[in-house]
């Protein structure tokens, strides 16, 4: 019995590990990189039970991609944290657009920027115009390797070969990226692309030597400036710490594409 469980053990493993299969056959698709995913209907296919539902395109030279994110969880680190797309195959190394870009946490005021909000959010029930504000901060993505090193850093109005664009709406963040890969060596012939290996992550980030102690998620502002010289709230430090620590565990997701 017990050789019998750790079989299954290690086939759910295994198959966690491998990522997620998707079958691309839906390519006359006309999409617009706008944040409305309305036009992916029918394309976009769920992960089961983590509010995340994906969709892959393959047009001539483009390749585009949809992730709609209905879990609040994963939706907080990607705006706090930042994220990254990840391409591979057989024929290149990996790369990945980041997006968004978070270089410093604390510059990012997370206590002011999302617990107040939110509850103000809560009470006039418009989170849309919450975390609509936050995305607009986000002017640039940059391109990085396999080891995470980075390439080139753009404007996200600027021309290039990527096209990236989130919202915020009805309680979802949609995530749409156009890449024309015309010129970025990807395939010989990327009109016979027929596999490709693509993942969403959130990143993480490393405290500041001067600053080990996690953000305050749970205080005022202006309460971090005397901490040191009163008591804190009963059990606020234990909780702080525990959300920080849950915060920093980044989510990801394989899938492996294939093209019809």
């Amino acid at each position: 019995m017990r050789n019998t469980i750790l079989f299954f053990l290690l086939l759910i493993i295994t198959a966690c590990s491998s990522g997620i299969d998707y079958i691309s056959d839906k390519n006359k698709v006309n999409i617009t990189i706008d944040g409305d995913y309305s036009d992916w209907q029918g394309v976009l296919k769920p992960v089961d039970k983590e509010g995340l539902v994906a969709g892959f395109i393959k047009q001539d030279e483009k390749i585009f991609l949809c992730f709609v994110i209905s879990d609040r969880n994963k939706i907080n680190k990607l705006l706090r944290f930042g994220g990254t797309v990840y391409l591979k195959n057989d024929e290149f190394e990996s790369f990945g657009i980041k997006y968004p870009i978070i270089d410093y946490l604390r510059d990012f005021k997370p206590e002011r920027e999302f617990v107040k909000n939110e509850q103000n959010a809560e009470r006039e029930k418009n989170f849309d115009n919450i975390d609509d504000k936050i995305i607009e901060k986000f002017k640039e993505f940059t391109i990085v390797n396999k080891d995470d090193y980075p390439l080139n850093t753009f404007l996200i109005e600027a021309s290039t070969n990527y096209k990236i664009k989130m919202k915020y709406k009805d309680y979802k963040l949609v995530y749409e990226l156009e890449i024309n890969t015309k010129g970025l060596n990807l395939s010989d012939d990327i009109g016979k692309l027929k596999e490709l290996k693509i993942g969403i992550q959130s990143n993480t980030f490393e405290m500041p030597r001067e600053n080990r102690r996690p953000p305050n998620f749970d205080e005022e502002e202006g309460d971090d400036r005397d901490f040191g010289n009163r008591m804190p709230k009963q059990g606020g430090g234990k909780m702080r710490g525990e959300r920080f620590e849950d915060m920093q565990k980044p989510f990801e997701f394989w899938f492996n594409v294939k093209f019809m």
